[in-house]
């Protein structure tokens, strides 16, 4: 469910000015980087049988979702929930299990765990974020990079704007 704060006449346009998009974790969805990215990167949201070329990769969870995996193409993978191919990026294949809390400190009691970390700064990486329930807010920050975000379990509310045109979406998974 997508809520506007209408602060202007532009409120309605807020995802294209922001370039944010939102997909339900039960549907099934391709998205690809817009051309004006400087990275290319297709993302399968649902069930999807993918086939990763060489030169590329792909992050995904396992079935359960208790594993991250990084797979270098070639490849074919069979997605259930969630994968990521990244263009000219080639690391060596890893997993990571998911199991427990990330232990990082992060803002407002939050926590993180790097899961597959880049092998040069810039260059793409999975990480794993924990907002325990009733947590304040995360503070208004920007990101340089493009976010695909996953919400494992729970619920919560992504804010995505600035202090004229806000967007507030609920994020939902069980």
């Amino acid at each position: 469910m997508t809520q506007f704060e209408e602060r202007t006449d532009n409120a309605p346009n807020i995802q294209d000015i922001y370039k944010v998009h939102y997909f339900n974790p039960e549907q099934t969805a391709v998205f690809e980087a817009p051309e004006d990215h400087s990275y290319y990167f297709k993302t399968f949201i649902g069930t999807h049988n993918v086939e990763v070329e060489r030169g590329d990769c792909v992050y995904l969870l396992s079935a359960d979702k208790k594993t991250a995996f990084l797979k270098r193409g070639w490849c074919q993978i069979e997605s259930c929930h969630c994968a990521t191919i990244v263009r000219g990026f080639m690391p060596a294949d890893r997993s990571c299990s998911l199991a427990g809390l990330p232990v990082l400190p992060y803002v407002n009691g939050c926590s993180t765990k790097q899961i597959f970390a880049p092998p040069r700064p810039g260059d793409p990486t999975l990480q794993y974020l924990h907002i325990p329930a009733h947590s304040a807010e995360q503070a208004h920050h920007i990101h340089s990079t493009v976010r695909v975000v996953y919400t494992l379990s729970g619920k919560g509310t992504s804010v995505v704007g600035c202090a004229h045109i806000i967007l507030k979406h609920l994020m939902e998974n069980h």
